[in-house]
């Protein structure tokens, strides 16, 4: 091999390392926000995330800080869940609009599909819909 083609091989080899390097970083980032993410969902890690953060001086405040915190927390889940349920709906009464209105059947497999890829949870007695959503014959994209 000449001197170019060494050197073609270096700077190819190095950018398809820090293409990897980068990724592999991007993904550990994103996992590590998502951890963090999910643990101020569960129950019972408010209290701990308070004491990380303020670090309490002695077990007498630290007891204090657990059983204030815990009296809100029970709040905000409350809360929380008064949120995610109505947005639910929102999103259930958009979804049904587009099916019935507006989408291909094509169009509408690609929204479930990705629907059911982003639901946090599977509510229970959600249906699959038939092939024929709106009972006005077949709308399947024709050219």
């Amino acid at each position: 091999m000449n001197t170019k083609t060494k050197s073609a091989l270096v700077l190819l080899g190095t950018l398809v390392l820090g293409v990897v390097i980068g990724v592999l970083a991007q993904t550990a980032l994103h996992n590590q926000r998502m951890e963090k993410a999910r643990s101020l969902r569960n129950r019972g890690a408010l209290p701990e995330v308070i004491e990380r953060v303020v670090k309490p001086r002695n077990e007498e405040q630290e007891e204090a800080i657990q059983a204030l915190v815990g009296r809100y927390e029970t709040q905000l889940s409350d809360k929380l869940r008064e949120f995610w349920s109505s947005r639910s709906a929102i999103f259930d009464s958009m979804h049904q609009a587009l099916v019935d209105s507006v989408l291909f059947d094509d169009q509408v497999t690609a929204l479930d599909e990705w629907r059911e890829r982003n639901r946090r949870q599977p509510r229970s007695g959600h249906t699959q819909r038939g092939e024929n959503r709106r009972g006005n014959g077949d709308r399947s994209k024709t050219n």
